[in-house]
């Protein structure tokens, strides 16, 4: 695995410290960390414009001679190395079998994953991955026949991994509990001033019993195989009614069900034709698979795990995410007090 050095693009004395900038301000220093991995890859002169600031940073890259990529500049401490070795390994697999996806370049010597060193400026090592760039754009989730194109496609993904073992040392997470991948900020001290009281009493209420549930759920000893795990509409890309996919980061051992309380989580709450959506889904996944759902009440848990864990997200944001902490935790509340 190839390890990039960057040049500080300013002295280092007169910078502000990576960690006091705002996210905004951190992700426009690795604007440097971006062009110093394309190295690697032997783009050069190309242009960098930052896309995406969520978890990573984004930037969508336009070579000189007519080329487009997307390089993921990885956030540390969310995700293992192991993990990200996975996904990589795993993208490869599902595009050489013919699967919508956007696909890992690798690098000059091969490898899919390169290293850029720490500087004065950016103080810490950051894993960067190069991906084929996606054409399309992000679909609209009205229409049924975006609802049946979008569960063919988990299918698809579902049947691909059945039987898949990742290579190496690295041990996939399951979803065997409401954060599988990192302790939450919803239970830290710096958060009570967002949640108050009576929020701090939903979030760890329905933790420990979300947690038992999910445990439950994953208490057989197979069946199990590499899902997505953030299979919403905002990871995928529509071009002429065709749908792909992008962004498996977040992928997680499971059973398909948790897939799909992903994908139905939005409609679950917000759709008055729910009953239509899940439908058209069921009819688009069952020209490849058996359909893993019997009801949809019975993804109640998976739904209220899930606005657990976006809850926990909207406070890892900062303050502009905030405000939807209590939407989040009213959904959470509401599945304690009825059980949907």
């Amino acid at each position: 695995m190839p390890t990039a050095r960057q040049n500080d693009p300013m002295p280092a004395a007169t910078a502000t410290p990576f960690a006091t900038l705002t996210r905004a301000g951190q992700a426009r220093r690795h604007r440097a960390t971006a062009a110093t991995a394309l190295k690697a890859y032997g783009v050069a002169g190309a242009r960098i414009r930052q896309i995406a600031l969520d978890t990573n940073a984004i930037f969508r890259v336009d070579t000189v001679d007519g080329q487009r990529f997307a390089v993921r500049v990885q956030h540390n401490g969310l995700h293992g190395r192991g993990q990200t070795d996975v996904e990589a390994w795993w993208v490869r697999r599902l595009a050489a079998d013919g699967l919508p996806v956007a696909n890992v370049v690798p690098n000059v010597d091969g490898g899919l994953t390169t290293t850029v060193a720490a500087t004065d400026l950016v103080p810490e090592d950051h894993v960067c991955l190069l991906f084929e760039w996606l054409p399309g754009s992000l679909p609209d989730d009205e229409p049924l026949a975006y609802w049946s194109a979008a569960g063919e496609l988990a299918a698809r993904l579902h049947q691909h991994s059945i039987g898949l073992t990742p290579p190496g040392d690295a041990e996939p997470r399951r979803w065997a509990s409401v954060f599988p991948y990192a302790e939450p900020i919803l239970f830290a001290s710096e958060a009570a001033e967002v949640l108050g009281p009576e929020g701090r009493r939903v979030g760890e209420r329905a933790r420990a019993m979300l947690d038992e549930h999910l445990t439950a759920r994953y208490s057989r000893p197979d069946g199990y195989r590499l899902l997505h795990g953030d299979l919403h509409d905002g990871n995928l890309m529509s071009r002429r009614g065709q749908l792909s996919v992008f962004d498996f980061e977040d992928h997680i051992v499971g059973d398909p069900a948790h897939d799909l309380a992903v994908m139905l989580y939005g409609p679950y709450y917000n759709r008055d034709d729910l009953a239509d959506v899940v439908a058209a889904t069921r009819q688009g996944y069952e020209r490849v698979a058996p359909w893993p759902i019997e009801r949809i009440e019975d993804l109640s848990d998976l739904m209220a795990a899930r606005a657990l864990g976006l809850a926990n997200f909207c406070l890892t944001m900062g303050p502009e995410m905030h405000k939807w902490v209590h939407t989040l935790l009213g959904r959470v509340s509401r599945y304690l007090d009825t059980g949907a």
